[in-house]
């Protein structure tokens, strides 16, 4: 079984609706290649706040949000009660066209992260490779970034303070070794 299907045993959200993976299997299930969860369960959704999915595009550069990932994550994110905020250059207008007022949209990556438990990469912008990640740290509730593209070097993200989850790295813890 693969890791969305195995994670899609988990208890309910905390709304009583579907779970975050129970969500993305089923947006999944008519798509045609795999998506890898950023988010490792629902035990890590159950009690947080407002979080930013950064990036939205299938692709770097384009408005193009069809088979993006995503929308599997904002699905699951909905779908376990978590508020939820969006960032991309180019794909705020597609995507807001099809989630309309259920989601907050923002024009640039540091608006979007005031009071946020966690930020979410999804799509590899080259333009935010190298974020002012002091400032990043001080606009977040709590300094918790998910990297789906690993954009970032972990001894990095660590030393900044971060809580830091990226794929097929160790995640870090902060500041802490």
């Amino acid at each position: 079984m693969d890791p969305v299907g195995a994670l899609a045993g988990f208890e309910p959200s905390r709304s009583g609706g579907p779970s975050f993976c129970q969500a993305a299997e089923t947006r999944r299930a008519g798509r045609t290649f795999p998506v890898r969860p950023i988010v490792p369960s629902d035990r890590w959704i159950r009690n947080i706040g407002p979080v930013t999915v950064d990036r939205l595009a299938f692709k770097p550069q384009t408005d193009d949000i069809r088979e993006s990932p995503a929308l599997t994550l904002i699905d699951g994110l909905l779908a376990a009660g978590c508020v939820v905020q969006v960032h991309d250059p180019e794909a705020n207008a597609a995507t807001q066209r099809l989630y309309g007022d259920k989601l907050t949209y923002s024009d640039h990556p540091y608006t979007a992260l005031p009071g946020v438990d966690a930020l979410v990469v999804v799509t590899d912008w080259k333009e935010f490779q190298r974020p002012d990640l002091e400032y990043m740290k001080e606009l977040m509730r709590t300094p918790v970034v998910f990297d789906g593209r690993n954009l970032y070097e972990p001894a990095v993200m660590q030393a900044a303070g971060f809580i830091y989850h990226s794929i097929g790295r160790q995640p870090t813890m902060g500041g802490r070794p």
